[in-house]
């Protein structure tokens, strides 16, 4: 996008440029090194584990959309959440890859 790359922009934010370092940090330490043996699993699901990682990291509330109940989400996500935030989030998700790691996140809570 043009704002990643310097040019000014009226949406994008600091925020929004904090949060996408924080989701493909993520994605490059949790996801993408074992995408490959999720899809080749035959058992066709997530380790529960990695909703809770994913919890804990603050990213879950960018997939059940806010505001989220702070009794639920011991992270909050970026202030002023917004549809850019969840959209960065989908297509730093999406780096990994893989369609089924992606339905499995969004829609396998």
């Amino acid at each position: 996008p043009n704002w990643y790359q310097g040019f000014s922009s009226p949406y994008y934010t600091e925020s929004h440029k904090k949060w996408r370092a924080k989701v493909r940090e993520f994605v490059e330490e949790e996801i993408i090194p074992n995408c490959s043996e999720w899809d080749a699993s035959k058992e066709y699901r997530l380790p529960r584990d990695l909703y809770v990682k994913f919890a804990d990291a603050g990213l879950l509330p960018g997939v059940v959309g806010a505001p989220w109940p702070k009794e639920y989400a011991k992270t909050a996500g970026p202030e002023n959440f917004d549809a850019f935030h969840e959209l960065i989030l989908i297509d730093e998700l999406a780096r990994c890859g893989s369609g089924g790691v992606l339905w499995g996140l969004f829609e396998g809570i």
